[in-house]
């Protein structure tokens, strides 16, 4: 189990340092991810079945999430955009997607949205005080990094971050 931790850790690492040296990350690197992020699961006895239930769940929302914003970009420019054109890369939809794997529902909605909270707010920061030439911001690089900090803080602490038992242990308090 130590064994998939690390793999995921340094996959998320990798994925960090390419986003952030090339803006561009090796596609294989997000199979990889879903591959021990799952096998993690079952060897530490999740149910699959309730895996499965919230990864469609996360997939479903994000999609959602994705036409929204190329609806809202169709209603601006009157035309269809395609968003990976331009907007946002295609390693940041895989990353996302991937991310769908990780995490429960609730759990998902938090990370997607603190992560993009914090990417956005890190990356104006740093353009103050360090101004890029290439704008295009390293979101899936950055939200690998969040992501690495919270599952060492749930393995640290003993939280199974694929259930909300956590959350709701915590709000009941």
């Amino acid at each position: 189990m130590l064994l998939l931790k690390f793999f995921i850790l340094v996959n998320l690492l990798v994925i960090f340092i390419q986003d952030m040296l090339n803006r561009a990350v090796y596609w294989i690197l997000f199979p990889l991810l879903i591959f021990f992020c799952l096998g993690l699961y079952l060897i530490s006895g999740s149910n699959f079945s309730v895996i499965l239930k919230a990864t469609i769940i996360n997939a479903v929302f994000l999609s959602v999430q994705l036409l929204l914003v190329t609806a809202y970009f169709f209603l601006k420019t009157k035309q269809w955009v395609n968003i990976t054109n331009n907007l946002i890369g295609w390693g940041d939809v895989l990353f996302m997607y991937s991310t769908t794997f990780f995490l429960s529902v609730i759990n998902f909605l938090l990370f997607y949205i603190s992560s993009l909270i914090i990417v956005l707010s890190i990356w104006i920061v740093y353009n103050v005080v360090a101004p890029v030439k290439n704008k295009q911001v390293p979101l899936a690089g950055f939200q690998a990094l969040f992501l690495a900090f919270v599952l060492v803080f749930g393995w640290y602490q003993h939280i199974n971050l694929n259930s909300q038992a956590w959350l709701i242990k915590y709000i009941d308090k």
